[in-house]
């Protein structure tokens, strides 16, 4: 979003970017060493166990995002996330929120036609405190 933002001011190459973009990069820059904090687990499901596949969604003005996690009768492992900035042409918070649903079943696609050893029994999807669970014959 902040690259966006110093697009939208139309500066040159090497011209300065306004104080608040500046703070903003460098605010960013610093939680950056936060990210060696954060560790995975390599093996998240054991063969054979069964699993069903939550995945989130969420849109706003300026960005939308899905993520997708395995969750067993003890825990929940998140799988993958996926973020997108919004176009700068603006486009309806409706019109955003169809686009994560898209981009959702796309991921839980993915997930599901490439992690083959996992057993997924259920899939469930997630918009706005709505749920919606895809049937099985759906096949895009």
């Amino acid at each position: 979003m902040l690259t966006q933002e110093a697009w939208k001011t139309k500066e040159g190459w090497d011209s300065q970017l306004p104080l608040e973009i500046q703070t903003a990069w460098k605010d960013v820059a610093d939680e950056q060493a936060l990210v060696k904090q954060i560790t995975f687990l390599r093996q998240v499901v054991k063969e054979g166990v069964a699993v069903t596949l939550q995945v989130f969604t969420d849109a706003s003005a300026r960005a939308y995002g899905t993520c997708a996690y395995f969750v067993t009768q003890q825990q929940s492992h998140l799988i993958t996330p996926k973020a997108k900035v919004a176009p700068i042409n603006k486009i309806t918070i409706p019109q955003m929120e169809l686009t994560a649903l898209l981009t959702s079943t796309s991921l839980a696609m993915h997930i599901k036609q490439t992690m083959l050893n996992v057993n997924i029994t259920d899939e469930f999807m997630w918009c706005d405190n709505e749920s919606y669970k895809r049937p099985e014959v759906l096949v895009l």
